[in-house]
């Protein structure tokens, strides 16, 4: 794949929502290690989830 092309605003807003969902899944993780989960991590592929925003707009 090549590079996105985006604004320096596009890429602080999808470098923040990165940020905010690396600190959701760690709480959830941390939920999950208190036995409140039968599935020991969160699986939703980061990359995969960033790529399609990018890509989309």
């Amino acid at each position: 794949m090549g590079e996105t092309i985006a604004s320096e605003e596009m890429h602080e807003y999808f470098n923040e929502l990165e940020a905010r969902l690396k600190e959701a899944i760690d709480i959830a993780n941390m939920a999950r290690a208190r036995g409140g989960d039968p599935k020991p991590i969160v699986e939703i592929p980061l990359p995969r989830i960033l790529q399609i925003g990018l890509k989309t707009l």
